[in-house]
């Protein structure tokens, strides 16, 4: 997954390694995210540096210090962050310039949470904290992953997620503190039912970006757009025995009513 840095002209690329000692990548031991910088044309650049406002600076490529924990009954099994997304966050800073900053999603099972699956995010540029997201007023469930990213530009201090498609529900999730609120669809159901059976026949692929309004016809001025690609998961498909296949999806957002809706499933 990756984003482009339009200050310093680059793509910020995110990767999962696996290590399993089982030798099967289903079953890993341990997994890490890592960070590489390519140029304009994908090529890989090393020791590339980003300073920070604190004085430090990122080298790039390197693994993401993310907190992980153990598993419980003490196996090396099944641990670190796994599925990771990057999404692009644009926000005006105390001076009055555009910044952008990368934030990388991902979900990881947590001893504080009984070894549940958990959503997380993590943001390179500010701070070395991995906040975890939970949904307010609900217990934690057993499995939560398959959030689709993304930001609405005209509220910098949230991050949304497409958590179901079918039917859409959409949430959003403070940067300051990870609760969740739903914004669009369904209640949710009683916490103590294992969400992933309800998740519908698509599931959260990439990040979603924004469509540039200069693009869209005229008449939808009171509309915004974002196109992302997520996958369904079928069984018995031609000669395999299951398969994952994309579908572009294009969401929007009534900016009167802010409901969103599912425009378009390919």
């Amino acid at each position: 997954s990756s984003v482009w840095l339009s200050k310093y002209e680059v793509h910020f690329f995110v990767n999962r390694i696996v290590y399993a000692h089982e030798n099967a990548r289903s079953r890993p031991t341990i997994s890490l995210i890592d960070v590489q910088i390519f140029d304009r044309d994908w090529n890989e650049l090393n020791d590339f540096k980003i300073p920070l406002a604190d004085g430090t600076e990122l080298n790039f490529p390197g693994l993401v210090k993310i907190d992980i924990d153990q598993n419980p009954k003490h196996k090396l099994s099944v641990m670190g962050p796994e599925d990771p997304r990057v999404v692009l966050r644009k926000y005006i800073n105390d001076n009055g310039d555009l910044e952008e900053e990368p934030v990388i999603v991902f979900n990881m099972r947590r001893t504080e949470i009984n070894w549940n699956r958990a959503m997380h995010f993590y943001r390179p540029f500010n701070g070395n904290d991995t906040i975890r997201l939970t949904l307010r007023d609900l217990k934690p469930r057993f499995r939560e992953k398959n959030w689709a990213p993304f930001f609405d530009d005209n509220d910098p201090d949230n991050i949304y997620f497409i958590y179901n498609f079918n039917p859409l529900r959409v949430i959003k999730c403070g940067l300051s503190d990870g609760v969740c609120d739903k914004v669009t669809g369904p209640s949710f159901i009683d916490s103590k039912a294992d969400e992933s059976k309800h998740v519908g026949a698509l599931r959260g692929g990439t990040n979603l970006v924004p469509i540039p309004s200069d693009l869209l016809p005229k008449h939808l001025f009171f509309r915004k757009y974002w196109f992302g690609i997520a996958r369904s998961h079928n069984s018995d498909c031609g000669c395999l025995k299951e398969i994952y296949r994309p579908h572009a999806f294009i969401i929007s957002k009534n900016l009167e009513t802010g409901e969103f809706t599912l425009d378009y499933v390919s």
